[in-house]
Formats: structure tokens, sequence, C-alpha cells
């Protein structure tokens, strides 16, 4: 999907004249969709979206995004089961979803709106919108070409990942027992953006080197 950019002198004239400036909350929620095991989450800023694929079924997947510009945007991961790639920054991100390539026809999730918003418009700078106007248009690969399936355990290269399986491959027994059941079934894409005091556990049992298979 290929969007006409506004220019950057448009853009800021349109959202100063018809934008609140307010601000995301200290403690922000975490923004994903997720279609299957397929996951798209927004950085704790709202202004990058990251998108793995968690599917091993050789299908690409997409995430179309819309910023508090009005700029539409989206990208394809298409590398396989395991891959990521990250969007360039600029405003807020509003909503977002996220399409799986299907024949005939894609699969896509509904539009979901950034939570943290709340209704109210997000805070634009010039500074935005000068790195939104500069961004590329596609993702940013997270990591090298992916084969079927993650190879090894490094995390980065396991970001599409179900914590259940990655804990089965990667992480010593002991792990499991400690490990917030709530979090098994997501992927390590989402778990590393999760602030939480839950989040921020699974997230150290998954990386702490301690706890490593050897």
């Amino acid at each position: 999907m290929t969007r006409k950019l506004l220019t950057p002198v448009i853009l800021l004239l349109s959202v100063m004249t018809s934008l609140a400036l307010t601000t995301l909350p200290a403690s922000a929620a975490t923004f994903q969709v997720k279609h299957g095991s397929n996951v798209a989450v927004a950085s704790l800023e709202g202004r990058e979206v990251t998108l793995c694929d968690g599917e091993d079924d050789g299908n690409a997947v997409q995430v179309q995004y819309v910023r508090a510009s009005g700029q539409e945007g989206a990208f394809w991961e298409k590398r396989g089961v395991g891959a990521c790639a990250t969007s360039g920054t600029g405003t807020v991100i509003v909503r977002m979803k996220v399409c799986e390539q299907r024949t005939g026809a894609d699969s896509c999730t509904g539009w979901k709106n950034n939570p943290n918003l709340r209704g109210a418009a997000p805070r634009v700078t010039a500074q935005d919108l000068r790195a939104e106007a500069a961004a590329p248009a596609g993702g940013i690969p997270v990591r090298p070409a992916a084969l079927a399936a993650p190879a090894g355990c490094k995390v980065s290269d396991n970001y599409g990942a179900i914590a259940d399986d990655y804990i089965s491959r990667c992480r010593k027994a002991v792990v499991r027992g400690e490990f917030p059941s709530e979090y098994l079934d997501l992927t390590l894409a989402v778990i590393k953006v999760d602030r939480t005091t839950a989040g921020r556990k699974a997230w150290k049992l998954l990386t702490d080197k301690r706890w490593a298979k050897p």
C-alpha cells in the first residue's frame, strides 16, 4: 500500500490549526495489534511500530497505520517466521491494523486505536514532522533475512517467537516455574515493550544469561 506524503510545511500548518496538544500518560499501556501469533507493537512513545511474523505458515504479514499528522503508512514483513521490521519515526501512531497475505484476499484485523490517547489528540511537534518526512517508506529490518524458523536462541532473532516455545528451546527449566503464565502465549516483541511489573519480570526471565540453556 503506497500513500503520497504531504510536505512538512502543509503538515505543520494543518496540525497546528486542528490538533490540541496533549501528552501521552506517564504510564503508557502497550499498544499492540495481533493477527494470530503475528503482532505489531508500538514503541513506548508511540512514534514507531515493530511488526513481527510469528507464524510458520509461509504467509507474509503487513501493518497499516495512521499517524497524528494524518499520514498513512504500511509495510510488509516477508522473510518468514521470527522476522521483524520497524517503521521510521514521526508523529504518534493513532491507530493501526495487521494483515496476513492470503490467496485471493488478505486477512486483516479491524483498526485498533491507540489506548493511551483516550480520545484526545496527541502532542505534535515540528521535530516529529521533520522526522516523519525523512523516514523511509518501508519497514527497516530488525535482523537479517530469516529462515523458516528462528535460528538459535539470540533474543533479537526471536522477537516473533512465542514465549512458551522460546522457553522450551532456550531457557532452563527453572524459568517455567517462575514465568508469569499470562505471558506464555505472547511474542517476545510484545513482552519487550511491556513495562508492567509482570512484564519486566517476564522479560528478565527470557533474557538473563543465568537462565540460558548451555
